[in-house]
């Protein structure tokens, strides 16, 4: 497959947006039909949170396993998983012991920055609906808080002729998307790979096969991939914006008249996933710490149950 040279995402200003001023929502449109992503700034999340944020997953990395285990561990109103939980070890990280990680102000900045991140996103799909044209809720009615879900990714140095993140398509309606400014976040478009650039207090967001199956495909999910190459630690944090796993996930009406292309792109995207798992097939014995890519994933402790009756 070819790469291109960087090209600019659409840069989109969310007050803007949120004030139906037309370019933006004619920018916000191109993203949503032609790229599939785009870049968020004025989103409103406050940089206190997002720094506190950046400090605690930075004491995460560089504390011990046994420090980290405290996390998973402790009772809060955030619920900690993921492969960061293992001992596998991150790369790198300085493994100090005099790091002693601050449960409840981990547990805090996660559960605000999810609560700000699912009102961000909720004001996206009802600007999705307004440049769509659709009626209030057609989008949103489709959300459930209890599907969202936020990661703190750790990429150490990738190994040579790896992936940290292997080409896919995200499954939620969208993922929000905040990185460090080390980079090696690349997307699909056309046929060609394209870096995505690292932009300071701005958010990176790509829309999801759920929002591809609800349009008929008018609103398009994009291929990505993650490599580190750098020897430094690679960080982001996505939130992934759940659907209503308790509907029936009906797919609207008013894109119907594209269902024939649709069920071409369904084609297109079967064959690229099954191109991907060939590819990789000779990998697939390797660890976490072999891929450099650990997870924190964190769900809120009070939509858990919730969580698991959807997907039952």
């Amino acid at each position: 497959m070819s790469k291109a040279p960087p090209f600019e995402l659409p840069l989109i200003d969310t007050e803007l947006l949120r004030n139906r001023d037309k370019p933006t929502e004619d920018l916000f449109y191109k993203a949503l039909t032609d790229i599939g992503f785009l870049v968020l700034k004025n989103h409103g999340v406050p940089k206190e949170l997002t720094d506190r944020m950046e400090k605690v997953s930075e004491d995460f990395y560089k504390t011990t396993h046994e420090e980290r285990m405290r996390v998973h561990d402790y009772h809060g109103k955030m619920i900690s998983e993921g492969s960061a939980f293992t001992d596998a070890p991150f790369t790198n990280s300085p493994n100090d012991a005099s790091i002693k990680l601050d449960l409840d102000e981990i547990d805090n900045v996660f559960y605000d920055y999810l609560e700000e991140l699912c009102v961000l996103g909720q004001d996206l799909l009802e600007c999705c609906e307004n440049v769509l044209g659709l009626r209030e809720g057609r989008l949103l009615d489709n959300y459930e808080a209890a599907g969202s879900i936020v990661d703190a990714l750790f990429y150490d140095k990738t190994p040579p002729g790896k992936w940290g993140t292997n080409a896919h398509y995200d499954n939620c309606m969208m993922t929000i998307l905040r990185q460090d400014m080390v980079g090696g976040l690349e997307l699909q478009h056309k046929g060609l790979w394209y870096p995505v650039r690292p932009m300071k207090d701005c958010f990176v967001v790509n829309f999801g096969k759920m929002m591809e199956h609800f349009t008929y495909g008018i609103i398009k999910a994009t291929y990505h991939r993650v490599k580190n190459n750098k020897d430094e630690m690679r960080v982001s944090w996505p939130m992934f914006l759940g659907p209503n796993l308790n509907r029936d996930l009906t797919q609207l009406i008013e894109f119907k008249w594209n269902e024939k292309h649709y069920i071409d792109i369904e084609r297109e995207r079967i064959a690229e996933e099954n191109k991907e798992i060939e590819e990789n097939a000779a990998h697939v014995h390797l660890n976490v710490s072999e891929k450099g890519h650990h997870v924190w994933e964190m769900i809120e402790r009070r939509h858990i149950e919730r969580y698991r009756e959807l997907m039952l």
